[in-house]
């Protein structure tokens, strides 16, 4: 498998990095920058991470290997993007009716 490089710049994520034109131009198929990585990426600056356990937490100045692609493998990191989606529940705080009438009438509401 041929690959290419990228230096990663402060603001980037693996999701942004794969969209780039010159990259994939599809930013799902972020998962296969990150396979690429987890065990080391090309370089990093010193104290900075060399490897990528989480692909949330990329550095400044890591060198990640880009992975050149068959189509199997886009259709695998495609589908892998799918299972990563969470739905997000609200947290909702249930109140006490009590509770709140104390508030409102320490803060002078009643």
């Amino acid at each position: 498998m041929e690959t290419g490089t990228y230096t990663v710049v402060k603001g980037d994520c693996l999701y942004k990095i794969a969209g780039m034109k010159n990259i994939y131009g599809n930013s799902r198929l972020w998962p296969a920058i990150w396979d690429a990585n987890k065990s080391g990426v090309v370089s990093a600056p010193p104290r900075v991470a060399k490897t990528i356990p989480n692909p949330n937490l990329i550095y400044p100045g890591q060198v990640l290997k880009i992975p050149t692609l068959t189509d199997a493998q886009k259709n695998d990191a495609m589908s892998r993007t799918n299972s990563y989606k969470t739905k997000r529940k609200m947290k909702t705080k249930t109140v006490d009716s009590g509770d709140m009438k104390k508030k409102m009438k320490r803060n002078n509401f009643i």
